[in-house]
């Protein structure tokens, strides 16, 4: 089966449009990570190659924006 279609309220994806999905959820994560290191720099915080890893896990899909966010204020508050 090559479409998506809708059955009840829970959309199918096709295997097809799964790869386009995941890389537009990866896109989406590395703007989120930009966006809080960006801020952690207006703030006057080093951004440091630790810092940089989390936000590479959270790109990849290893952790949850909650334990970005957790780790990077953890990291910023150790680091400054």
């Amino acid at each position: 089966m090559c479409e998506a279609h809708t059955v009840g309220r829970k959309k199918k994806i096709a295997l097809s449009e799964l790869g386009s999905q995941e890389d537009r959820l990866r896109r989406q994560r590395a703007h989120d990570v930009a966006r809080a290191l960006e801020s952690l720099h207006l703030e006057g915080s080093n951004v440091d190659p630790e810092t940089m890893a989390i936000g590479q896990r959270y790109v990849e899909g290893e952790i949850t924006i909650e334990e970005l966010t957790a780790a990077i204020e953890a990291r910023s508050t150790d680091v400054s």
